[in-house]
C-alpha cells in the first residue's frame, strides 16, 4: 500500500528519530532499509520551447522557455533500480504489484511562472506536498503532457500511452520528460531518488565542492507535438484600375474556411520501460481522416482575435467584420491559429496525400463566391510538415468580376446577290 503523501513528514520523523540513536546501519541484511537523513519534497520545472496566454489555442513561451497553462499529467516513475537495498520488488509500472515503481500515474499539476518570471514551476492541483520515497530502491523519471482534457490513460505493466479521440485543432499538445539515470556514472545512478539530491561531488586534489545535487530540481523538457497554421488574406491588385488597383479586392472578405483529411484521435506514448526511444512518439488515425473529417476555423474565434488572444507578432485588434477583409496586399491575419497533426509514414500509407482547404469568400454587399473546389494544403517544392513549426497559409483574393455580356446578331443576306450562293431557278407561269 502506498503511504498516504500528508503521513510521510510524521512518518519520516519517527524513523529518523530512530536512525539517529544509531552512529552507523552496519547490519546489510535484506531486512535493513539504507534511509538517509531528512525529507526531500518532490519539486519539478520546466524548459523548452513553449509562455501561455490561455488554455485554449497554442500555448506560448518566451525566450527563455517559460510558460504557463491550467492541468498537466504529470508521471514518476521507476527505471532504474539503485541496489541500495536488496530486496526491491519487481520493477514493472503496475501499482498493486509495486507501489513503488508508479509513485506518480498522472497526477493533475499547473505549470506556473514564478514571480520573478525565472522558472516555471509544475505545482500540485490538490494542493498536497509530496515527497521522494525514503527507500531509495529505485531511480526514477519524470513524465509530463498536456492536455489531460479528453485524455484516456493506457497503462500495462512496461508502457504509459494518452488517447485523444477528440481532436479540434483548439488544443495544443506538448510533452516532456526529465532526465534518466546513467547506470555507468557514480552520481547519475541514483537520478532522481531521495539519495540524489544529497549528493556532494567533492575535487579529489582541491577538496572543492564541484556540485552540490540539492539544487538539482528535475526539468521537464518540454516540446510541440503538432504543427501550428495561420490563415492569412492579401489582396491582388487589378492592374486595369489604375490609381486604384485595389478598390474592387478591398470590397471582399473571408466568410468560412474548412480544412479536411484532418484525424480526429492520437496516441502519445508517456513511456516505454522496453524502449525510452519511443517516448513522446505520436501516433494519428489517418486510415478515417475523409472529407468528412474536418476543422472549421469559423468555429475558432474566427474573426474575433483581441490583444489578449494574440499569437507572437499577431496582435492587432480585430473585430468580426474587419478582422477577415482585404486590406491592399498587407498581410491580414485571420483568426486565432489551427494546431494540427503532421503528416508522417502512416499516413502516407494510409492513402493521404495532403489536407484540403475549402474556402468561401463574401463580399461587402453580402454576396458569397465559393472556391470551385478544394485546395490541397502543401509546402513549396513538397517539403515536409516538421512538429513545433508555425506555417502561414496565404490566401491571395482578387476583386470579383461582374458577368456581363454583349450581343452582336449578324443582318440577312441576300443568296441572289452572293456570287457564292446558288438561287432558286425562275418558276414561270406561262
Amino acid at each position: 500500500m502506498r503511504i498516504s503523501k500528508t503521513l510521510v513528514p510524521v512518518a519520516l520523523a519517527a524513523l529518523l528519530a530512530a536512525c539517529s540513536n544509531e552512529e552507523e546501519i552496519a547490519n546489510y541484511s535484506s531486512n535493513t532499509a539504507i534511509l538517509d537523513e531528512g525529507n526531500v519534497e518532490i519539486k519539478l520545472s520546466t524548459g523548452g520551447p513553449n509562455r501561455l496566454t490561455r488554455s485554449l489555442g497554442a500555448i506560448e513561451s518566451d525566450n527563455q522557455g517559460l510558460f504557463d497553462v491550467d492541468s498537466m499529467g504529470i508521471f514518476m516513475l521507476a527505471t532504474n533500480e539503485t541496489k541500495i537495498n536488496k530486496e526491491a520488488k519487481p520493477l514493472v509500472w503496475n501499482a498493486e504489484v509495486n507501489p513503488w515503481a508508479v509513485w506518480m500515474d498522472n497526477v493533475d499539476a499547473n505549470a506556473v511562472t514564478d514571480a520573478g518570471g525565472t522558472r516555471t514551476e509544475i505545482r500540485w492541483r490538490d494542493g498536497q506536498d509530496r515527497w521522494y520515497p525514503i527507500g531509495n530502491w529505485y531511480s526514477y523519471r519524470f513524465y509530463g503532457y498536456h492536455p489531460t482534457k479528453g485524455a484516456q490513460l493506457i497503462s500495462t505493466n512496461k508502457r504509459r500511452t494518452i488517447r485523444w479521440s477528440n481532436l479540434d485543432g483548439m488544443h495544443d499538445i506538448i510533452y516532456g520528460r526529465s532526465k534518466g539515470a546513467i547506470e555507468t556514472d557514480e552520481y547519475e545512478k541514483y537520478r532522481y531518488s531521495a539519495r540524489y539530491f544529497r549528493q556532494r561531488k567533492v575535487d579529489e586534489i582541491t577538496g572543492d565542492v564541484v556540485k552540490n545535487f540539492s539544487d538539482s530540481i528535475p526539468t521537464l523538457q518540454m516540446e510541440h507535438k503538432l504543427m501550428r497554421l495561420q490563415f492569412c488574406i492579401v489582396g491582388l491588385p487589378d492592374s486595369n484600375m489604375v490609381g486604384r488597383e485595389f478598390e474592387s479586392a478591398n470590397n471582399m472578405m473571408v466568410d468560412t474556411i474548412q480544412i479536411t483529411h484532418v484525424p480526429t484521435s492520437a496516441e502519445l506514448i508517456i513511456a516505454d520501460f522496453d524502449d525510452n526511444t519511443q517516448d513522446g512518439k505520436i501516433t494519428f488515425d489517418w486510415t478515417n481522416a475523409t472529407a468528412n473529417d474536418f476543422i472549421d476555423v469559423k468555429d475558432m474565434n474566427f474573426g474575433l482575435l483581441s490583444a489578449s488572444d494574440s499569437i507572437n507578432t499577431f496582435n492587432t485588434t480585430y473585430n468580426r467584420y474587419e478582422g477577415r477583409r482585404v486590406h491592399n496586399n498587407d498581410t491580414v491575419y485571420v483568426g486565432q491559429s489551427i494546431l494540427m497533426p503532421v503528416p508522417d509514414e502512416a499516413a502516407t500509407t494510409s492513402g493521404h496525400t495532403s489536407f484540403q482547404v475549402n474556402v468561401m469568400l463574401r463580399n461587402t454587399d453580402g454576396i458569397a463566391f465559393p472556391a470551385e473546389q478544394p485546395m490541397d494544403l502543401q509546402l513549396k517544392n513538397y517539403a515536409a510538415f516538421k512538429s513545433g513549426y508555425t506555417y502561414r497559409v496565404i490566401l491571395n483574393i482578387a476583386g470579383p468580376r461582374l458577368v456581363t455580356l454583349r450581343a452582336v446578331l449578324e443582318p440577312w443576306k441576300n443568296a441572289w446577290e452572293d456570287e457564292n450562293e446558288q438561287g432558286f431557278e425562275s418558276l414561270i407561269f406561262n
